[in-house]
């Protein structure tokens, strides 16, 4: 227990990059990684959604837990909240993408999942700039705030970039998983 209580955040990282794998492998062949978000792959009416959401859920879950194990503080609430924010939208699913002839179709759902996950990522920012101030060394700060800069430019470009926001979205998980599992102390 003590293992996962210090560790958590790395298990949460492995287990949701594992999950995104396993949903990509299991992919349509119109399912397109240069065009189609991760969201997409958890989309209503997709038939194996449950992939992708198990993976948003389940990440959030380990992160709530394993903060609320060890402390949940000013420096932690932000990632507490981001940890709640991405589990909420795994269990609100994106519009359909990969199935558009999808039967069940819930606009509400559209509405809550895009708002939760870029919630999540404001949540995410607030919590990595946090760590700034929290980190004692001044090379942990500077890590963490080149971090926080890669992290807020590839939103940007993720926001602004139309013709290839399946690419920027997965370097701006990989940036943010590379952060939590590897950099942020808990």
């Amino acid at each position: 227990m003590e293992r996962i209580r210090s560790q958590y955040n790395s298990l949460a990282a492995i287990i949701f990059a594992l999950l995104i794998i396993a949903a990509h492998l299991v992919a349509p062949a119109t399912y397109d990684m240069v065009k189609n978000t991760i969201s997409d792959l958890g989309s209503q009416g997709y038939e194996y959604k449950a992939i992708m959401q198990t993976g948003f859920i389940l990440f959030g879950v380990i992160l709530m837990m394993g903060i609320s194990l060890n402390e949940i503080s000013l420096r932690t609430m932000p990632l507490l909240i981001y940890a709640l924010l991405v589990a909420l939208s795994g269990i609100f699913c994106a519009r359909p993408i990969l199935n558009e002839e999808a039967l069940i179709s819930s606009e509400m759902q559209s509405i809550l999942h895009p708002i939760f996950a870029q919630a999540a990522g404001v949540a995410f920012s607030i919590g990595i700039l946090l760590q700034i101030f929290y980190a004692e060394s001044k090379k942990r700060k500077t890590i963490h705030f080149l971090f926080l800069i890669a992290v807020i430019g590839l939103s940007i470009a993720f926001g602004l970039n139309h013709e290839f926001p399946g690419i920027i979205q997965r370097v701006l998980y990989l940036v943010s998983l590379l952060w939590l599992a590897v950099f942020y102390k808990p």
